[in-house]
C-alpha cells in the first residue's frame, strides 16, 4: 500500500490542479483502512488510528510527489536514483548496525569505547589533514607543504573528511556483523564470520582511504585545467592559488628551472617565507606530470600581479 501511494503521489505531480483536488479523497479512505495495521483499534480511538494511517498514507504518497518535482527540476533520473540507492544502503548499513549493537558486549560498555575511540582523534585528524593537503601541494605540485600559508582549521576539516569515510567503512563492517548475529551465522561458525568479517571491514578502510586521498589528485587536476582555461582557481582546504604575471626585478633572476615565464599568466600559490612557488600551465601541456611544470624563484626578484580572468596573456614590461 505504502508504494502505491508512492506511486499514486509520483503520477499526480504530474497532472493538472484539479486532477490533484479529484485523488485527493483517495488518502483518508485509504488511511482509514490502513491505520488498523499501525494502530490497535482495540487500544486507540478512531481518531489516533486514522490519523496514524493518514501519516503513513500521506508521507508515501508526499514522498512520491516530492519524487516527481525533484526529476522535473533536475531534468533526468540519474540523481534521484542515485539518491534512492544512497538511502537504501544507509538504511541497511543502520539496520545491521542496530542488530550489532543491541543487547550486547557493545552496548553495555559503549561509553567506555566511545570514550577510548575519541582520545586518539587529536592526534589522527591533524595527521589525516596533514597528509591529504601534502599528497595535493607536495606530490603533485611539488610545492613542499611546510611553506604553504594555510589556517590550521582546514587541517582539521580535511582530517575530519578521512577519517569519517573510514568510520563509514567501520560501519559497514558493523553492520555485517549484526546482519550475520540477525541471521545466526555467527553462532554457527564463529570464527569463520570473524576472519571474513574483520578481511572485509579492513578492505573496505583501505578502499576509503584510497578514495578520500584521490580527492586531492581529482581537485589538482581541477586546478590544472581552470589555469589553463584562464578561469579563476578552486581552493583545496585552505591551500589558495592564483593566475599572476611574473615581472622580474633583477636582469640575472635565478629560477629552478628556468626560464621564468613572463608573457603569459601563470599560478601562485599562497606560501610563505623567501621563495615563490610558481606553476606554468604552458609547461604542463608538455607532460603529464604537475611537478614538472613547478618553477621556485626568490621573492625579492620578482613582483607578480593579479589578472582578470580569461586572460590570456601578460603586458610585456
Amino acid at each position: 500500500m505504502g508504494g502505491l501511494m508512492m506511486a499514486m503521489g509520483y503520477v499526480a505531480a504530474g497532472l493538472g490542479l484539479w486532477w490533484q483536488i479529484a485523488l485527493t479523497p483517495l488518502l483518508p479512505a485509504a488511511a482509514w483502512w490502513l491505520g488498523p495495521w499501525v494502530a490497535d483499534r482495540e487500544r486507540h480511538s478512531r481518531v489516533i488510528v486514522w490519523g496514524c494511517g493518514l501519516a503513513l498514507v500521506g508521507g508515501a504518497a508526499l514522498t512520491g510527489y516530492a519524487g516527481r518535482v525533484t526529476v522535473l527540476q533536475a531534468g533526468g533520473l540519474d540523481a534521484v536514483w542515485q539518491g534512492c540507492v544512497l538511502l537504501g544502503v544507509l538504511l541497511v548499513v543502520l539496520r545491521g548496525c542496530w542488530c550489532a549493537v543491541r543487547q550486547s558486549w557493545l552496548s553495555r560498555n559503549a561509553v567506555a569505547l566511545l570514550s577510548l575511540a575519541a582520545l586518539p582523534m587529536a592526534w589522527v585528524l591533524p595527521w589525516m589533514g596533514r597528509l591529504l593537503q601534502g599528497i595535493y601541494i607536495t606530490e603533485l605540485f611539488g610545492v613542499p607543504l611546510s611553506a604553504v600559508n594555510a589556517d590550521a582549521v582546514w587541517m582539521y576539516f580535511a582530517g575530519v573528511k578521512l577519517a569519517g569515510l573510514c568510520i563509514g567503512a567501520a560501519l559497514c563492517g558493523l553492520a555485517m556483523a549484526g546482519w550475520a548475529r540477525h541471521a545466526y551465522w555467527i553462532t554457527g561458525s564463529m570464527a569463520y564470520c570473524v576472519l571474513v568479517i574483520g578481511v572485509f571491514t579492513a578492505l573496505m578502510m583501505l578502499a576509503a582511504m584510497v578514495l578520500g586521498l584521490s580527492s586531492a589528485n581529482t581537485a589538482a587536476q581541477r586546478t590544472a585545467a581552470q589555469a589553463s582555461a584562464g578561469h579563476d582557481l578552486s581552493s583545496f582546504y585552505g591551500i589558495s592559488a592564483r593566475r599572476v604575471c611574473v615581472s622580474p626585478l633583477e636582469k640575472d633572476t635565478a629560477v629552478q628551472p628556468g626560464p621564468l615565464p613572463t608573457g603569459h599568466p601563470v599560478v601562485a600559490f599562497d606560501v610563505s617565507g623567501d621563495e615563490t612557488w610558481l606553476w606554468d600551465p604552458q609547461r604542463a601541456q608538455d607532460s603529464s606530470v604537475l611537478a614538472e611544470s613547478t618553477l621556485r624563484v626568490r621573492s625579492d626578484q620578482i613582483v607578480t600581479r593579479a589578472v582578470a580572468a580569461h586572460d590570456r596573456s601578460c603586458p610585456s614590461s
